[in-house]
């Protein structure tokens, strides 16, 4: 029974106005923190090893298939492509991209330049001081862009690296936006001899592995290493 005094018009007033301090307290509160909670960690990142026909990796056992790992294995002292992709778990403006190893600064792999593979004409490859590219004394790759990134879309850059000794480096990537920043993380293997196998977790490719190829370079004198400066 309503109180003297109260109609369903009161009641529903209030309602409303309960309805509307949550609504407020969302927007203003709970919403903001959610999105910076999830900027923390916001793309699904992987090495992308493509097919024969779309890839330059000839330490790698490769196949017609595009296959997607946690854990690259490289051989040491030894310059090859990476291939990083990822896909943005909710928009975002990115304003620079930071790639770098974990580890002795004098062993951990670092990259020396930026490769665009998808461009069918003009410049493909990029150092220190080119088109937003930079690399900072501790060796990360930085690459400046400002620009929006769409939820579910597949993003690749691609980075040359030269490997020194063998060791297990995790490779940390920062995601530096208007808003806050957010990191993933991948793991480089390096190996003397390649010989672990990496376990492709793309769509479909339920028991693949991806093989390196333990003869690369055995023949061949290792490359000398380029200045980190």
């Amino acid at each position: 029974m309503l109180a003297s005094g109260e109609g369903p018009y009161t009641i529903i007033a209030a309602v409303a106005a309960v309805i509307g301090v949550l609504l407020l307290t969302w927007i203003e509160f709970i919403a903001p923190a959610w999105r910076r909670y999830r900027l923390r960690n916001p793309c699904e990142v992987r090495f992308v090893i493509r097919g024969l026909d779309h890839a330059e990796m000839p330490h790698l056992i490769l196949d017609d298939e595009t296959h997607i790992v946690d854990e690259l294995v490289l051989p040491s002292h030894s310059l090859v492509e990476v291939e990083i992709g990822y896909i943005p778990r909710l928009p975002l403006f990115l304003v620079q991209m930071v790639v770098g190893c974990e580890g002795d600064i004098n062993q951990k792999p670092f990259a020396v330049e930026a490769l665009a593979r998808f461009t069918e004409a003009g410049k493909t490859s990029f150092g220190p001081g080119e088109d937003g590219h930079s690399r900072d004394i501790h060796k990360h790759w930085h690459i400046r862009r400002e620009t929006p990134r769409s939820v579910g879309t597949h993003y690749v850059t691609t980075l040359k690296m030269q490997t020194r000794g063998s060791g297990v480096y995790p490779l940390t990537i920062s995601f530096i936006t208007d808003e806050i920043e957010g990191n993933a993380s991948l793991m480089l293997r390096v190996e003397d001899v390649p010989r672990t196998r990496m376990r492709c977790r793309a769509k479909g490719h339920r028991g693949c592995l991806v093989r390196p190829d333990a003869t690369f370079g055995r023949h061949s004198s290792p490359p000398s290493v380029p200045s980190p400066s």
